[in-house]
Protein backbone atom coordinates (compact mmCIF):
# COMPACT_ATOMS: atom_id res chain seq x y z
CA UNK A 1 0.00 0.00 0.00
CA UNK A 2 1.20 3.52 -0.75
CA UNK A 3 0.34 6.95 0.61
CA UNK A 4 -0.70 10.00 -1.44
CA UNK A 5 2.94 10.74 -2.39
CA UNK A 6 3.55 7.19 -3.55
CA UNK A 7 5.67 6.20 -0.53
CA UNK A 8 5.20 2.64 0.67
CA UNK A 9 3.25 2.28 3.91
CA UNK A 10 5.15 -0.94 4.60
CA UNK A 11 2.21 -3.35 4.43
CA UNK A 12 -0.18 -4.90 1.98
CA UNK A 13 -2.83 -7.57 1.56
CA UNK A 14 -3.13 -10.58 -0.71
CA UNK A 15 -6.20 -12.76 -1.33
CA UNK A 16 -6.06 -16.41 -2.39
CA UNK A 17 -8.72 -18.56 -4.01
CA UNK A 18 -7.99 -21.49 -1.73
CA UNK A 19 -6.74 -21.94 1.84
CA UNK A 20 -3.94 -24.32 0.80
CA UNK A 21 -2.34 -21.71 -1.46
CA UNK A 22 -2.59 -19.08 1.27
CA UNK A 23 -1.03 -21.40 3.85
CA UNK A 24 1.87 -22.26 1.51
CA UNK A 25 2.51 -18.56 0.85
CA UNK A 26 2.56 -17.71 4.57
CA UNK A 27 4.94 -20.60 5.29
CA UNK A 28 7.25 -19.66 2.41
CA UNK A 29 7.31 -15.89 2.95
CA UNK A 30 7.06 -15.28 6.69
CA UNK A 31 10.43 -14.21 8.06
CA UNK A 32 12.11 -13.74 4.69
CA UNK A 33 14.24 -10.65 3.99
CA UNK A 34 12.90 -8.04 1.56
CA UNK A 35 15.31 -5.18 0.90
CA UNK A 36 16.79 -5.43 4.39
CA UNK A 37 13.46 -5.78 6.22
CA UNK A 38 12.04 -8.96 7.70
CA UNK A 39 8.70 -9.81 6.12
CA UNK A 40 5.76 -10.82 8.30
CA UNK A 41 3.16 -12.92 6.51
CA UNK A 42 0.07 -14.17 8.32
CA UNK A 43 -3.61 -14.84 8.00
CA UNK A 44 -5.84 -11.78 8.28
CA UNK A 45 -8.10 -11.90 11.32
CA UNK A 46 -10.90 -9.75 12.63
CA UNK A 47 -10.08 -7.90 15.84
CA UNK A 48 -12.33 -10.08 18.01
CA UNK A 49 -10.86 -13.29 16.60
CA UNK A 50 -7.30 -12.02 17.14
CA UNK A 51 -8.06 -10.94 20.72
CA UNK A 52 -9.63 -14.30 21.56
CA UNK A 53 -6.59 -16.15 20.17
CA UNK A 54 -4.18 -13.98 22.19
CA UNK A 55 -6.23 -14.47 25.38
CA UNK A 56 -6.16 -18.23 24.86
CA UNK A 57 -2.37 -18.20 24.34
CA UNK A 58 -1.82 -16.07 27.44
CA UNK A 59 -4.09 -18.29 29.54
CA UNK A 60 -2.24 -21.42 28.36
CA UNK A 61 1.10 -19.80 29.18
CA UNK A 62 -0.09 -18.85 32.66
CA UNK A 63 -0.91 -22.49 33.38
CA UNK A 64 2.27 -23.86 31.79
CA UNK A 65 4.82 -21.45 33.21
CA UNK A 66 6.71 -18.43 31.86
CA UNK A 67 8.63 -20.18 29.07
CA UNK A 68 5.58 -21.80 27.41
CA UNK A 69 4.20 -18.80 25.48
CA UNK A 70 5.76 -18.14 22.09
CA UNK A 71 4.25 -15.55 19.73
Amino acid sequence: MRDEEGTSKGFGFVNFDDAEGAHKAVEALNGTDVEGKELYAGRAQKKGEREAELKAKCAAAAFSGPSAWRP
